[in-house]
Protein backbone atom coordinates (compact mmCIF):
# COMPACT_ATOMS: atom_id res chain seq x y z
CA UNK A 1 0.00 0.00 0.00
CA UNK A 2 1.66 3.09 -0.93
CA UNK A 3 -0.81 5.19 0.36
CA UNK A 4 0.14 7.74 3.73
CA UNK A 5 -1.88 7.17 6.73
CA UNK A 6 -4.11 10.47 6.27
CA UNK A 7 -4.99 9.64 2.99
CA UNK A 8 -5.91 5.85 4.17
CA UNK A 9 -7.75 7.64 6.62
CA UNK A 10 -10.45 8.78 4.80
CA UNK A 11 -10.86 5.70 2.60
CA UNK A 12 -11.15 3.73 6.11
CA UNK A 13 -14.13 6.76 6.96
CA UNK A 14 -15.94 6.44 3.79
CA UNK A 15 -16.40 2.83 4.57
CA UNK A 16 -17.10 2.57 8.54
CA UNK A 17 -18.54 6.49 9.48
CA UNK A 18 -22.28 5.15 7.94
CA UNK A 19 -22.22 1.74 10.16
CA UNK A 20 -21.55 4.05 13.32
CA UNK A 21 -23.71 6.14 15.70
CA UNK A 22 -22.88 9.48 15.44
CA UNK A 23 -21.13 9.94 19.01
CA UNK A 24 -19.10 6.79 18.36
CA UNK A 25 -17.74 8.13 14.90
CA UNK A 26 -17.12 11.31 16.69
CA UNK A 27 -15.17 10.30 19.68
CA UNK A 28 -12.58 8.26 16.54
CA UNK A 29 -12.46 10.80 14.43
CA UNK A 30 -11.76 12.83 17.85
CA UNK A 31 -8.47 10.51 18.74
CA UNK A 32 -7.69 9.82 14.96
CA UNK A 33 -6.82 13.49 14.38
CA UNK A 34 -5.56 14.85 17.65
CA UNK A 35 -3.56 11.90 18.81
CA UNK A 36 -2.99 9.36 15.23
CA UNK A 37 -2.54 12.10 12.78
CA UNK A 38 0.05 14.33 14.00
CA UNK A 39 2.35 11.27 14.51
CA UNK A 40 2.01 9.11 11.40
CA UNK A 41 0.23 11.13 8.83
CA UNK A 42 2.40 11.96 6.50
CA UNK A 43 4.08 8.36 6.72
CA UNK A 44 3.25 5.50 4.27
CA UNK A 45 0.97 2.40 5.69
CA UNK A 46 3.32 -0.13 4.30
CA UNK A 47 6.62 1.93 5.83
CA UNK A 48 5.08 1.60 9.51
CA UNK A 49 6.73 -1.11 11.56
CA UNK A 50 6.34 -2.78 15.09
CA UNK A 51 9.21 -0.08 16.22
CA UNK A 52 7.63 2.93 15.29
CA UNK A 53 4.54 1.95 16.98
CA UNK A 54 6.42 1.54 20.28
CA UNK A 55 8.26 4.46 19.49
CA UNK A 56 4.67 6.15 19.24
CA UNK A 57 3.38 4.42 22.56
CA UNK A 58 6.39 6.19 24.79
CA UNK A 59 5.96 9.65 23.25
CA UNK A 60 2.05 8.53 24.34
CA UNK A 61 3.55 7.72 27.70
CA UNK A 62 5.24 11.02 28.29
CA UNK A 63 2.40 13.65 27.35
CA UNK A 64 0.47 14.85 29.99
CA UNK A 65 -3.49 16.12 30.42
CA UNK A 66 -4.16 19.81 31.00
CA UNK A 67 -4.13 18.96 34.66
CA UNK A 68 -0.72 18.08 34.57
CA UNK A 69 -1.02 14.25 34.81
CA UNK A 70 -0.18 11.61 32.81
CA UNK A 71 -2.97 10.03 30.62
CA UNK A 72 -4.02 6.97 32.38
CA UNK A 73 -3.68 3.25 30.90
CA UNK A 74 -7.50 2.72 30.09
CA UNK A 75 -6.73 6.28 28.05
CA UNK A 76 -3.27 4.88 26.17
CA UNK A 77 -5.26 1.40 25.19
CA UNK A 78 -7.95 3.80 23.89
CA UNK A 79 -5.92 5.51 21.68
CA UNK A 80 -4.36 1.95 20.70
CA UNK A 81 -7.25 0.05 19.81
CA UNK A 82 -8.45 2.97 17.82
CA UNK A 83 -4.85 2.59 15.55
CA UNK A 84 -5.26 -1.02 15.32
CA UNK A 85 -8.60 -0.92 14.32
CA UNK A 86 -7.12 1.33 11.56
CA UNK A 87 -4.61 -1.06 10.04
CA UNK A 88 -6.65 -4.03 10.60
CA UNK A 89 -9.28 -2.78 8.09
CA UNK A 90 -6.25 -2.43 5.77
CA UNK A 91 -4.88 -6.04 6.41
CA UNK A 92 -9.11 -7.28 5.75
CA UNK A 93 -9.51 -5.18 3.23
CA UNK A 94 -7.27 -3.25 1.09
CA UNK A 95 -3.70 -6.06 1.23
CA UNK A 96 -1.72 -5.15 4.06
CA UNK A 97 0.57 -7.45 4.70
CA UNK A 98 0.32 -7.25 8.47
CA UNK A 99 -0.80 -5.10 11.24
CA UNK A 100 2.32 -3.51 13.42
CA UNK A 101 0.36 -2.90 16.35
CA UNK A 102 -0.36 -6.18 16.85
CA UNK A 103 3.53 -6.74 17.33
CA UNK A 104 4.08 -4.12 20.16
CA UNK A 105 3.39 -4.16 23.43
CA UNK A 106 -0.48 -3.63 24.20
CA UNK A 107 -1.40 -1.20 26.84
CA UNK A 108 -3.30 -3.00 29.61
CA UNK A 109 -4.90 -2.05 33.12
CA UNK A 110 -6.26 -4.78 35.72
CA UNK A 111 -10.18 -3.14 35.79
CA UNK A 112 -10.94 -1.90 38.98
CA UNK A 113 -14.17 -2.02 41.00
CA UNK A 114 -15.92 -1.94 44.47
CA UNK A 115 -16.89 -4.70 46.42
CA UNK A 116 -20.30 -4.48 48.12
CA UNK A 117 -19.03 -2.77 51.82
CA UNK A 118 -16.66 -0.35 49.73
CA UNK A 119 -19.61 1.05 47.98
CA UNK A 120 -21.96 0.70 51.40
CA UNK A 121 -18.91 3.08 52.88
CA UNK A 122 -19.22 5.33 49.32
CA UNK A 123 -22.75 6.39 49.27
CA UNK A 124 -23.47 7.85 52.30
CA UNK A 125 -21.74 10.90 51.30
CA UNK A 126 -24.32 11.20 48.55
CA UNK A 127 -26.93 11.29 51.02
CA UNK A 128 -27.39 15.02 50.79
CA UNK A 129 -27.61 15.41 47.48
CA UNK A 130 -30.70 13.23 46.02
CA UNK A 131 -30.15 13.48 42.30
CA UNK A 132 -26.31 12.37 42.92
CA UNK A 133 -27.72 9.58 45.39
CA UNK A 134 -30.08 7.90 43.21
CA UNK A 135 -27.60 8.38 40.02
CA UNK A 136 -25.52 6.06 41.73
CA UNK A 137 -27.82 3.85 43.27
CA UNK A 138 -29.05 3.09 39.86
CA UNK A 139 -25.28 2.93 38.32
CA UNK A 140 -24.08 0.35 40.88
CA UNK A 141 -27.37 -1.86 42.00
CA UNK A 142 -28.77 -1.90 38.23
CA UNK A 143 -25.75 -2.38 36.11
CA UNK A 144 -26.56 0.19 33.96
CA UNK A 145 -24.25 2.84 31.64
CA UNK A 146 -24.17 6.16 32.21
CA UNK A 147 -25.63 7.35 29.38
CA UNK A 148 -28.86 4.80 29.61
CA UNK A 149 -28.85 6.66 33.15
CA UNK A 150 -29.34 10.08 31.37
CA UNK A 151 -31.47 9.04 29.29
CA UNK A 152 -34.09 7.30 32.11
CA UNK A 153 -37.79 9.19 32.37
CA UNK A 154 -40.71 8.00 34.68
CA UNK A 155 -42.20 6.15 31.73
CA UNK A 156 -39.41 3.24 31.74
CA UNK A 157 -39.88 2.38 35.73
CA UNK A 158 -42.71 -0.60 36.36
CA UNK A 159 -42.55 -0.16 40.00
CA UNK A 160 -45.23 -2.88 40.51
CA UNK A 161 -42.90 -5.35 38.79
CA UNK A 162 -39.93 -3.22 39.98
CA UNK A 163 -38.20 -3.35 36.57
CA UNK A 164 -36.33 -0.84 34.44
CA UNK A 165 -36.22 -1.27 30.58
CA UNK A 166 -33.24 -0.21 29.13
CA UNK A 167 -33.99 1.21 25.72
CA UNK A 168 -31.99 4.21 24.74
CA UNK A 169 -28.80 6.17 25.19
CA UNK A 170 -28.23 10.12 25.74
CA UNK A 171 -25.61 11.69 24.96
CA UNK A 172 -24.20 15.81 24.18
CA UNK A 173 -22.57 15.93 20.55
CA UNK A 174 -21.80 19.65 19.64
CA UNK A 175 -23.95 21.25 22.04
CA UNK A 176 -26.85 18.96 20.84
CA UNK A 177 -28.88 16.44 22.68
CA UNK A 178 -28.78 13.31 21.12
CA UNK A 179 -31.12 10.24 21.85
CA UNK A 180 -29.94 7.11 20.56
CA UNK A 181 -30.08 3.52 20.96
CA UNK A 182 -27.89 1.73 23.62
CA UNK A 183 -24.26 0.52 22.86
CA UNK A 184 -25.58 -2.88 21.38
CA UNK A 185 -28.73 -4.58 20.12
CA UNK A 186 -28.22 -7.10 23.76
CA UNK A 187 -28.29 -3.28 25.39
CA UNK A 188 -31.59 -3.05 24.86
CA UNK A 189 -33.07 -4.83 27.97
CA UNK A 190 -35.24 -5.44 30.89
CA UNK A 191 -33.25 -4.37 34.35
CA UNK A 192 -34.75 -5.76 38.00
CA UNK A 193 -34.25 -3.18 40.41
CA UNK A 194 -33.60 -4.46 44.02
CA UNK A 195 -36.58 -3.92 46.17
CA UNK A 196 -34.54 -1.33 48.55
CA UNK A 197 -33.58 0.87 45.02
CA UNK A 198 -37.43 0.78 43.41
CA UNK A 199 -38.74 1.94 46.11
CA UNK A 200 -36.17 5.36 46.52
CA UNK A 201 -36.61 5.61 43.00
CA UNK A 202 -40.13 5.71 43.00
CA UNK A 203 -40.46 8.40 46.00
CA UNK A 204 -37.49 10.13 43.92
CA UNK A 205 -40.01 10.79 41.18
CA UNK A 206 -43.10 11.04 43.04
CA UNK A 207 -40.97 14.04 44.68
CA UNK A 208 -40.20 16.08 41.09
CA UNK A 209 -42.18 18.83 40.36
CA UNK A 210 -44.14 18.51 37.01
CA UNK A 211 -42.13 15.79 35.72
CA UNK A 212 -43.71 14.63 32.50
CA UNK A 213 -44.05 10.49 31.56
CA UNK A 214 -41.27 11.52 28.96
CA UNK A 215 -38.86 13.83 30.46
CA UNK A 216 -35.63 12.73 31.21
CA UNK A 217 -35.02 12.06 35.27
CA UNK A 218 -31.33 12.77 35.31
CA UNK A 219 -30.65 15.84 33.67
CA UNK A 220 -26.76 16.06 34.63
CA UNK A 221 -23.45 15.91 32.85
CA UNK A 222 -20.68 13.72 32.89
CA UNK A 223 -18.51 16.16 34.70
CA UNK A 224 -21.00 16.96 37.28
CA UNK A 225 -21.09 12.83 38.05
CA UNK A 226 -16.98 12.88 37.88
CA UNK A 227 -16.72 15.36 40.45
CA UNK A 228 -19.05 14.05 42.74
CA UNK A 229 -17.08 11.01 42.41
CA UNK A 230 -13.98 12.44 43.47
CA UNK A 231 -15.74 14.72 46.33
CA UNK A 232 -17.37 10.96 47.54
CA UNK A 233 -14.11 9.25 47.23
CA UNK A 234 -12.31 11.77 49.37
CA UNK A 235 -14.83 11.38 52.09
CA UNK A 236 -15.07 7.88 52.20
CA UNK A 237 -11.62 6.91 51.62
CA UNK A 238 -12.09 4.11 48.97
CA UNK A 239 -10.46 3.73 46.22
CA UNK A 240 -10.81 6.25 43.07
CA UNK A 241 -12.51 3.77 39.81
CA UNK A 242 -13.81 4.76 36.67
CA UNK A 243 -17.90 5.45 36.78
CA UNK A 244 -18.29 3.13 33.74
CA UNK A 245 -16.44 0.79 36.50
CA UNK A 246 -19.50 0.82 38.40
CA UNK A 247 -22.10 -1.36 36.43
CA UNK A 248 -19.38 -4.01 36.95
CA UNK A 249 -20.53 -5.44 40.45
CA UNK A 250 -19.10 -8.25 42.79
CA UNK A 251 -20.68 -10.97 41.55
CA UNK A 252 -20.00 -10.99 37.91
CA UNK A 253 -16.07 -10.85 39.09
CA UNK A 254 -15.96 -13.81 41.31
CA UNK A 255 -14.32 -16.95 39.88
CA UNK A 256 -15.54 -19.81 41.70
CA UNK A 257 -13.96 -23.31 40.97
CA UNK A 258 -13.74 -22.08 37.32
CA UNK A 259 -16.72 -20.64 36.59
CA UNK A 260 -17.80 -17.31 36.53
CA UNK A 261 -21.57 -15.63 36.79
CA UNK A 262 -23.39 -13.14 34.62
CA UNK A 263 -27.21 -12.07 35.31
CA UNK A 264 -29.77 -13.64 32.81
CA UNK A 265 -32.52 -10.65 32.45
CA UNK A 266 -35.03 -13.15 31.06
CA UNK A 267 -34.64 -15.51 33.94
CA UNK A 268 -34.71 -12.70 36.03
CA UNK A 269 -31.51 -14.30 37.64
CA UNK A 270 -27.78 -15.27 38.11
CA UNK A 271 -26.56 -18.08 36.18
CA UNK A 272 -22.95 -19.48 36.12
CA UNK A 273 -20.84 -19.80 32.75
CA UNK A 274 -17.19 -20.44 32.33
CA UNK A 275 -15.14 -17.77 33.54
CA UNK A 276 -13.60 -15.56 30.99
CA UNK A 277 -9.55 -17.09 32.61
CA UNK A 278 -10.92 -20.96 32.03
CA UNK A 279 -11.78 -19.99 28.20
CA UNK A 280 -8.70 -18.45 27.65
CA UNK A 281 -6.77 -21.64 29.10
CA UNK A 282 -9.32 -24.08 27.34
CA UNK A 283 -8.05 -21.92 23.89
CA UNK A 284 -4.59 -22.15 24.89
CA UNK A 285 -4.48 -25.87 24.85
CA UNK A 286 -6.77 -26.22 22.30
CA UNK A 287 -4.18 -23.51 19.72
CA UNK A 288 -1.47 -25.92 21.20
CA UNK A 289 -3.48 -29.51 19.93
CA UNK A 290 -4.03 -27.40 16.73
CA UNK A 291 -0.28 -26.62 16.24
CA UNK A 292 0.28 -26.88 12.26
CA UNK A 293 4.32 -27.52 13.25
CA UNK A 294 3.54 -30.17 15.64
CA UNK A 295 4.99 -33.17 13.83
CA UNK A 296 2.04 -35.93 14.68
CA UNK A 297 -0.66 -36.99 12.40
CA UNK A 298 -4.15 -35.18 12.04
CA UNK A 299 -5.86 -38.20 13.57
CA UNK A 300 -4.11 -38.37 16.61
CA UNK A 301 -4.75 -34.01 17.13
CA UNK A 302 -8.30 -34.92 16.42
CA UNK A 303 -7.95 -37.76 19.29
CA UNK A 304 -6.40 -35.19 21.79
CA UNK A 305 -8.84 -32.44 20.94
CA UNK A 306 -11.85 -34.62 21.66
CA UNK A 307 -10.63 -36.10 24.87
CA UNK A 308 -10.06 -31.90 25.63
CA UNK A 309 -13.90 -31.27 24.48
CA UNK A 310 -15.24 -33.93 26.48
CA UNK A 311 -13.52 -33.30 29.44
CA UNK A 312 -14.18 -29.37 29.18
CA UNK A 313 -17.53 -29.89 28.56
CA UNK A 314 -18.70 -32.52 30.92
CA UNK A 315 -17.44 -30.26 33.59
CA UNK A 316 -18.91 -27.02 32.59
CA UNK A 317 -22.38 -28.18 31.71
CA UNK A 318 -24.06 -27.48 34.47
CA UNK A 319 -23.13 -23.74 33.09
CA UNK A 320 -25.12 -21.70 30.17
CA UNK A 321 -22.35 -21.43 27.10
CA UNK A 322 -24.19 -23.00 23.87
CA UNK A 323 -23.06 -19.34 22.40
CA UNK A 324 -19.31 -19.85 23.24
CA UNK A 325 -19.96 -23.56 22.39
CA UNK A 326 -20.50 -22.51 18.95
CA UNK A 327 -18.12 -19.63 18.73
CA UNK A 328 -15.23 -22.71 19.85
CA UNK A 329 -16.65 -24.84 17.38
CA UNK A 330 -16.10 -22.82 14.83
CA UNK A 331 -12.48 -21.56 16.09
CA UNK A 332 -11.48 -25.17 16.18
CA UNK A 333 -12.71 -26.03 12.56
CA UNK A 334 -10.56 -23.54 11.25
CA UNK A 335 -7.72 -24.57 13.11
CA UNK A 336 -8.06 -27.80 11.78
CA UNK A 337 -8.27 -27.25 8.27
CA UNK A 338 -5.42 -24.85 8.69
CA UNK A 339 -3.22 -28.23 9.49
CA UNK A 340 -5.18 -30.06 6.67
CA UNK A 341 -4.05 -27.63 4.09
CA UNK A 342 -0.67 -27.39 5.49
CA UNK A 343 -0.28 -31.14 5.24
CA UNK A 344 -0.83 -31.32 1.65
CA UNK A 345 2.35 -29.41 1.44
CA UNK A 346 2.56 -29.38 -2.71
CA UNK A 347 0.99 -27.01 -5.25
CA UNK A 348 -0.61 -30.30 -6.92
CA UNK A 349 -1.41 -32.00 -4.09
CA UNK A 350 -3.68 -29.13 -2.65
CA UNK A 351 -5.66 -28.92 -6.25
CA UNK A 352 -5.79 -32.59 -6.78
CA UNK A 353 -7.45 -32.85 -3.18
CA UNK A 354 -9.70 -29.98 -3.56
CA UNK A 355 -11.36 -31.75 -7.07
CA UNK A 356 -12.06 -34.93 -4.52
CA UNK A 357 -13.87 -33.06 -2.62
CA UNK A 358 -16.26 -31.67 -5.21
CA UNK A 359 -14.23 -28.48 -5.91
CA UNK A 360 -14.19 -27.31 -9.47
CA UNK A 361 -10.65 -27.55 -11.39
CA UNK A 362 -10.63 -23.77 -11.92
CA UNK A 363 -10.73 -23.03 -8.77
CA UNK A 364 -9.19 -25.21 -7.13
CA UNK A 365 -5.65 -24.94 -9.15
CA UNK A 366 -6.63 -20.88 -8.23
CA UNK A 367 -7.03 -21.81 -5.19
CA UNK A 368 -3.74 -23.60 -4.48
CA UNK A 369 -1.48 -21.02 -6.14
CA UNK A 370 -2.11 -19.12 -1.92
CA UNK A 371 0.79 -21.11 -1.26
CA UNK A 372 1.29 -19.67 2.56
CA UNK A 373 -1.04 -17.46 2.97
CA UNK A 374 -2.86 -20.53 5.11
CA UNK A 375 -5.17 -18.53 7.26
CA UNK A 376 -6.71 -16.53 4.63
CA UNK A 377 -7.59 -19.40 2.39
CA UNK A 378 -8.99 -21.40 5.55
CA UNK A 379 -11.09 -18.37 7.06
CA UNK A 380 -13.87 -18.93 3.68
CA UNK A 381 -14.24 -20.02 0.37
CA UNK A 382 -12.65 -23.20 -0.98
CA UNK A 383 -11.79 -24.98 2.09
CA UNK A 384 -15.41 -24.35 3.84
CA UNK A 385 -16.89 -25.96 0.57
CA UNK A 386 -13.95 -28.66 0.72
CA UNK A 387 -13.63 -29.49 4.43
CA UNK A 388 -17.17 -29.19 6.05
CA UNK A 389 -18.04 -29.82 9.05
CA UNK A 390 -20.00 -33.41 8.31
CA UNK A 391 -17.00 -34.10 6.56
CA UNK A 392 -14.77 -33.37 9.91
CA UNK A 393 -17.23 -35.29 11.72
CA UNK A 394 -17.06 -38.31 9.74
CA UNK A 395 -13.02 -37.54 10.66
CA UNK A 396 -13.93 -37.62 14.34
CA UNK A 397 -13.91 -34.43 15.22
CA UNK A 398 -16.45 -33.96 18.29
CA UNK A 399 -18.50 -31.08 17.83
CA UNK A 400 -18.06 -28.87 21.04
CA UNK A 401 -22.07 -27.44 20.18
CA UNK A 402 -23.25 -31.10 20.11
CA UNK A 403 -22.40 -32.63 23.09
CA UNK A 404 -22.90 -29.98 25.01
CA UNK A 405 -26.80 -29.80 23.87
CA UNK A 406 -26.80 -33.52 24.48
CA UNK A 407 -25.37 -33.15 28.37
CA UNK A 408 -26.57 -29.82 29.16
CA UNK A 409 -28.07 -29.30 32.85
CA UNK A 410 -29.95 -26.13 31.91
CA UNK A 411 -30.90 -26.44 28.75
Amino acid sequence: MDMTFEDFFEVYKADVKPKLKENTWASKEYIVRDKLLPYFGKVKMIDVQARDIIKWQNMMRSLKDSAGNPYAVTYLKTIQSQLSCIFNHAVRFYDLPANPVRKAESQVEEMLFWTKEEYLQFIPTMANKPYSYMAFEMLYWCGIRLGELRALTPSDFDFENKIVSITKSYQKIKGRDVITKPKTKKSIRVVIMPEMVAQEMEDFINGLYGIEPDTRIFNISKSYLHHEMDRGVKESGVKRIRIHDLRHSDIVNIKYLGFGFYFDSRAHQYKAKPHTKSVAKFKKRMKELTCRSWGVSNSHKVEKLNQLIRGWVNYFKIGSMRTLCKELDSRIRFRLRMCIWKQWKTLQNRAKNLMKLGISKKFAWSIAYYGAHIARVCQGGAMNMAVTKGRLTQFGVVSMLDYYTERCVVC
